[in-house]
């Protein structure tokens, strides 16, 4: 089994956390020990996993490995940084610390870490800073992939994370270095461990119940446990969304899968909701507060319609913008149809083995 859709589902839910994290209200709604932001750490599991169980047993090469890494990263996340550098050269004001600085541009585009005007090592697209862990993680991967063994794979990538992080430890670096060689990348190898072993595990109705009560503890180990620094994060968010990951997974392979069109859409608008939602929930509550209909509508009505405008804009921006792009960018380079990742096929689209 290569597609899971319990997996999208959990993207639906890492995507959703991580915009309470921008919400205002959302500790006056929620408690103050919601901790939304660890949505990018399951999303980081997510994508170890993933990129494991999608190359396993297949003939791809490194080139054609980032060539479907790049057509499903780029189009958006290039459209958004250039909408906020246009935004930034316009109206400086709106942004802060990020400048209409071409070689800050080039860099956001290119994946190429470095350091703000702040002191933060955030892109053009601030939320983008995850996908530099991405492209990392990615360019690794491929060159993993002349190994054949999924083990070998595994333990090469592992290998060189394991070497970064040495380094962070061993010698002193600015805020790039430091970037580079924290614990975090830790949540990549969790989820390659994930894919290699949820094949192996047992299976059986009795087993049912037993994964189901790990993907909630762990769920709320991420989410509402005790905060983790970005140093710590990579152990102590890593590890309870390791199993949650291998949990949702072992449970799909037992039968039980998420069978909803409406919760796998959720997970298919999820990388569209996690680049645009602040700029929506900005804009929303600015608005809300000027109109005075946030203060007559209450906290909870406010933070209810702000999680749904940010998803409405987000399913828009997939079908309006993201699925033509994809479609069109796969017509023009050959008309090979490149198929979707595991756990990021549509409801009513054919779903397969990719990577």
């Amino acid at each position: 089994m290569t597609v899971f859709n319990n997996i999208q589902v959990l993207r639906a839910i890492a995507a959703l956390m991580v915009v309470i994290v921008h919400i205002t209200n959302a500790p006056q709604v929620l408690g103050p020990d919601v901790h939304g932001l660890y949505g990018v750490d399951l999303f980081f599991v997510i994508s170890g996993f993933v990129m494991m169980v999608s190359t396993m047993n297949r003939s791809l090469t490194p080139w054609q490995f980032m060539e479907k890494r790049l057509i499903r990263i780029v189009p958006l996340y290039w459209a958004a940084t250039l909408g906020v550098f246009l935004i930034a050269l316009l109206a400086p004001a709106l942004v802060k610390a990020t400048r209409p600085d071409l070689v800050e541009l080039a860099k956001s585009l290119l994946f190429i870490a470095f350091e703000k005007s702040n002191g933060q090592v955030k892109p053009v697209l601030f939320q983008g800073w995850t996908l530099n862990f991405e492209m990392l993680f990615y360019v690794l991967f491929a060159a993993a992939m002349v190994l054949k063994r999924p083990w070998a794979r595994f333990g090469a990538v592992t290998a060189f994370l394991m070497v970064l992080i040495a380094a962070g430890r061993l010698f002193t670096g600015g805020p790039v270095f430091q970037f580079y060689t924290g614990l975090i990348t830790l949540e990549f190898v969790f989820g390659m461990l994930a894919g290699l072993i949820v094949a192996h595990l047992p299976q059986g109705p009795a087993w049912r119940p037993f994964a189901l009560a790990v993907v909630v503890v762990g769920l709320y180990l991420v989410f509402h446990g005790a905060y983790a620094s970005f140093e710590e994060r990579g152990i102590f968010i890593g590890i309870p969304a390791f199993f949650v990951i291998l949990a949702a997974a072992w449970l799909e392979r037992m039968g039980w899968a998420v069978r909803s069109p409406f919760l796998l859409l959720l997970g298919a608008t999820s990388y569209a909701l996690y680049l645009s939602h602040p700029f929506v929930v900005i804009a929303m509550e600015k608005l809300a507060a000027a109109s005075g209909v946030g203060p007559a509508i209450g906290p909870v009505a406010l933070f209810a319609l702000l999680v749904v405008a940010a998803q409405v804009v987000a399913w828009l921006i997939h079908r309006l913008y993201e699925q033509p792009a994809d479609r069109l960018i796969k017509r023009r380079i050959g008309g090979v149809a490149l198929r979707r990742d595991p756990a990021q096929v549509p409801p009513g689209e054919p779903a397969s083995e990719t990577a």
